[in-house]
């Protein structure tokens, strides 16, 4: 090929390279000038909605009956919600919101929660949940119990049902077949009133493993001492792990009638059950363990020593006692324990 024609097909090439980039270059331009546009109508309608919503939220105050067809009035109404949501405390303003979303925004989300889309599905779930949309349980009933749905929308249906107290979710969670983490089960059971929760403690003994220790778990973040007899008789009848949930669960309540079969956890061969014993006897804050604890200060476990000495903290001795051990316990590791917790004591 001759230079000339070298140049030529260069040249033709640079041509080509410029127009594409010119076309993108164009294409964003218009783009952007679109997402302008579309965000300066949003902004109007949040002006033209905050106040009379403010009021109506704050106040009750009746509204003018609003028109929010276009999707600028829809974003901007649920960019307010969405604000609203996140700080108000009061029942009625909740109530308001809700009713408000029920009112304009209801059907947006239902068809959303059917779009082909995975992002529109999801968002659509999460303000759902945002703005107790009650009226749309059924289909996030759908959705929990669809075998087309994500693993991510199926956590967030049953989150929003829990929310909703629905007697469906027993029944749902129950299932083997779930791919739901202990984290996932932990923040759907946590969201449970009295009676909700009630049922799953009911069906303990036929449940999941992964949804026992969640129930286990959430008894232990709650500190419910009403479960307090279940925790003792899961713990005195299972082994391995559920009993160190139960006894986990236990500890946190911070209460037994009768300490004497806990005592001898002390000499478990389990570091996890010494070390969990150690946390019951703080929180039962019984001077007559003050001695099993000064002794567990000398536990080979390192976890172990740590909470023997946060528990004798614990107690109005507690100081008395770790000084005591650093003054006159012949085990360094021991003493170094004593003296770490008092120094820590000291910083309170």
């Amino acid at each position: 090929m001759r230079l000339d024609q070298e140049l030529f097909v260069l040249a033709a090439a640079a041509l080509s390279i410029t127009g594409i980039l010119t076309v993108i270059l164009v294409y964003l331009v218009i783009r952007k000038a679109f997402e302008i546009t579309a965000r300066r109508k949003v902004e109007d309608w949040k002006q033209k909605l905050n106040l009379p919503l403010f009021s109506f939220l704050y106040e009750g105050k009746q509204l003018e009956e609003a028109a929010l067809a276009d999707r600028a009035s829809l974003l901007a109404a649920e960019e307010l919600l969405g604000h609203y949501a996140d700080i108000l405390e009061g029942e009625q303003e909740k109530e308001n919101l809700s009713f408000f979303a029920e009112s304009y925004l209801r059907g947006h989300y239902a068809k959303g929660l059917q779009s082909r889309k995975w992002s529109t599905r999801i968002n659509s779930l999460y303000h759902i949940e945002d703005f107790h949309l009650k009226s749309l349980e059924g289909e996030v009933l759908r959705i929990a119990e669809s075998g087309g749905s994500s693993t991510s929308e199926k956590v967030q249906a049953f989150k929003i049902l829990a929310d909703f107290q629905s007697e469906n979710l027993f029944m749902l969670l129950d299932s083997r077949s779930l791919p739901f983490s202990e984290f996932d089960l932990r923040n759907i059971l946590i969201r449970l009133d009295d009676k909700g929760f009630g049922r799953f403690v009911e069906g303990f003994r036929t449940s999941p493993e992964r949804l026992q220790f969640a129930v286990l778990d959430v008894i232990a973040v709650n500190k419910q001492l009403g479960y307090l007899r279940f925790v003792e008789e899961v713990f005195m009848s299972e082994a391995g792990e559920m009993r160190l949930r139960a006894l986990k669960a236990l500890a946190s309540i911070g209460y037994t009638e009768d300490i004497a079969p806990y005592e001898e956890l002390a000499e478990s061969s389990s570091w996890q059950e010494r070390m969990l014993a150690a946390k019951l006897f703080g929180s039962l804050k019984d001077e007559g363990l003050l001695p099993r604890l000064a002794e567990m200060l000398h536990d080979s476990s390192w976890y172990v020593r740590s909470q023997a000495g946060q528990s004798i903290l614990a107690f109005s001795k507690g100081k008395e006692i770790l000084q005591k051990v650093i003054d006159s316990s012949h085990d360094p590791y021991a003493r170094d324990m004593a003296w770490e917790w008092m120094q820590k004591g000291e910083q309170r």
